[in-house]
């Protein structure tokens, strides 16, 4: 049985970027995910990404280790970090969804600056906000259709966390 671990990161986009930029961004992840066994779902609000990933120890921090080089966008904090019982976004192997004022109700300090809200949000509100928006995406069939993962990659985590942040090498702030 291999572990499964769930991160959850928020970024600041970089200035300027744009849907060609957030086309190139998803498929690549939507190419590369299923073979490393990587699920997840990435949402975009102003200049703010709110990203879930899922899977191994190891695929994890092989994607960090590269998200953290990634020009496109900066600030990035780690939100929630920890094993997961299963997955809660198995069927995507990078589903999308751009945040919509109605998801903005789950953050009511959204109301002055919805980016802002976004990279502060906690652990709980950044899960039920991620969740809802998978489900809207999944109920319309949006353009940010499901992809199957390569065979195995669904298994349950074990009682504690092998994802180490420690092991990635973080940007000077």
């Amino acid at each position: 049985m291999s572990n499964v671990e769930q991160v959850i990161y928020v970024s600041r986009a970089r200035p300027g970027l744009g849907g060609d930029d957030l086309a190139r961004i998803l498929a690549s992840a939507r190419r590369r995910n299923p073979a490393q066994g990587l699920t997840g779902f990435l949402a975009f609000h102003g200049q703010a990404f709110l990203q879930v990933l899922e899977g191994s120890p190891a695929a994890l921090t092989s994607c960090l280790a590269s998200l953290v080089t990634d020009t496109r966008h900066s600030q990035i904090r780690l939100v929630a970090v920890g094993p997961v019982a299963q997955r809660r976004f198995a069927t995507w192997s990078m589903g999308y969804a751009p945040v919509a004022t109605r998801h903005l109700d789950l953050l009511p300090e959204a109301r002055r600056d919805a980016a802002e809200a976004l990279l502060q949000i906690d652990a709980d509100k950044a899960l039920a906000l991620l969740q809802a928006l998978a489900a809207d995406a999944a109920a319309t069939g949006s353009e940010a259709t499901p992809a199957p993962l390569a065979s195995g990659a669904g298994a349950t985590a074990g009682a504690s966390s092998l994802f180490s942040a420690s092991s990635i090498r973080w940007p000077a702030a």
